[in-house]
This record gives structure tokens, C-alpha cells and sequence, in this order.
């Protein structure tokens, strides 16, 4: 039996042992360099690329301060007059979908970030391959998108080589569409009108204490 990720098979078996051998670790001897023989937990697990998918948790957003920086300024650095000459002479054989969750997706399945441009333009950008997909185009009823072939991103706002997922993706399009650079939480909700003491409780509460 074979895990699929993202079109390549790796053997369970190697999966699970690549879990088992980041469980424990033995420290070595400072003056010695050999195992002392103690058992202790790793507390880092360092995975392969293509394994990232299936071992990182889901749902968990995890993006330097670097990659927020860059995501601000994808609408900038993609936004070019030869965009133009790009479409116009170019064909528009990539088809970008959009998942029931909103999240829109290349032709490999892969999870992307809109970016709006100059002009009514858009990038959908891969920051797993420092890719995007141009179009003047705007999504169909379904989702759906005819975009030109992918490009690099410009050097200068290439992500790091981590690993990317759903909820990375939906924090950048955010960040690459307006959003602060840092989500802060929701200030606590005002109650209003505000709720006043009762003044009969108060002067009962006040004959009280005197007794």
C-alpha cells in the first residue's frame, strides 16, 4: 500500500518509520561524541519536501514574518504594462478552479493566491514554486478561469521553501489583497447601551453592609 503525495508514492512503511525515528533521540557525550545511551524526545522533526503534505497539521497557519512581508507586495512588484503584450499575444491554456472552500487551485491541484492588479488583472500565485498564473479573466460561476502558462515570481518576492497549505494560502491572499501584515485577534465586542446598576439593589446592598 502506497500514500500518494502530490503524484509521487512513498511507501507507508517509510512513513511511519520516518515518525518513529523523530519520537526519540539519544544525546551524545560532549567530551566523548558518543550516545550517552539516555532516551529523550526530539523536539523538532525535520521532513522531506514531499512529505510535508501529509505530516503538517492541518488548519494551522505557520508564515514567517518574511513571507507576510512578501505577500504585501505581490500586487506591486506583478502589476506591469508588459502584462499587456503577455495577454494579447499569449494563449490561455492553464485552467485555475476554485474548491467548494474558496480556495482556488491550479492545474495540479495545488492551492493559490489570488493577487489583484493593475488594470482588472490577475496573478494566481504558487508560493510552493515561486509561480504565478496570469489573466484578464474573471472567474465563472463555478470558479472557473482560463489563465497563460506559469511564470517565476521576480526574484524579489520569492517565498522560503517551507511548506505551504490551505490555511497559509488563505492568510496570504488576505495579506496580498489589503490585509495588515499581522492578523490581530478581534478587539473584545462593546456592550451598548451600557448596562447601568440597579439603584434599589444599590441601596439595599449599601443598608446592608450597615447594618
Amino acid at each position: 500500500m502506497a500514500v500518494k503525495v502530490q503524484g509521487s508514492a512513498v511507501p507507508t512503511v517509510q512513513t511511519q518509520q520516518l515518525q518513529q525515528d523523530h519520537q526519540i533521540v539519544s544525546p551524545r557525550d560532549p567530551a566523548s561524541g558518543l550516545p550517552t545511551g539516555k532516551r529523550v524526545r526530539d523536539e523538532f522533526v525535520h521532513l522531506p519536501p514531499d512529505l510535508g503534505g501529509v505530516l503538517q497539521p492541518k488548519g494551522k497557519v505557520s508564515l514567517s514574518f518574511g513571507d507576510r512581508v512578501n505577500a504585501s507586495g505581490l500586487s506591486k512588484a506583478l502589476s506591469s504594462p508588459i502584462n499587456d503584450l503577455r495577454l494579447a499575444f499569449g494563449k490561455k491554456t492553464e485552467t485555475i478552479t476554485r474548491d467548494a472552500n474558496g480556495t482556488y487551485r491550479g492545474p495540479e491541484g495545488q492551492p493559490l493566491v489570488p493577487v489583484k492588479l493593475d488594470n482588472g488583472k490577475t496573478a494566481y500565485v504558487d508560493p510552493n514554486t515561486n509561480k504565478y498564473y496570469l489573466t484578464d479573466e474573471q472567474p465563472d460561476c463555478h470558479g472557473r478561469v482560463h489563465a497563460l502558462p506559469a511564470q517565476d515570481l521576480p526574484k524579489g518576492s520569492r517565498f522560503s521553501n517551507s511548506y505551504f497549505g490551505d490555511a497559509d494560502v488563505k492568510e496570504l491572499t488576505r495579506i496580498a489583497n489589503g490585509g495588515s501584515i499581522i492578523n490581530f485577534p478581534p478587539p473584545p465586542p462593546i456592550k451598548w447601551p451600557p448596562v447601568r446598576p440597579d439603584p434599589i439593589l444599590m441601596a439595599g446592598a449599601a443598608k446592608t453592609d450597615l447594618g
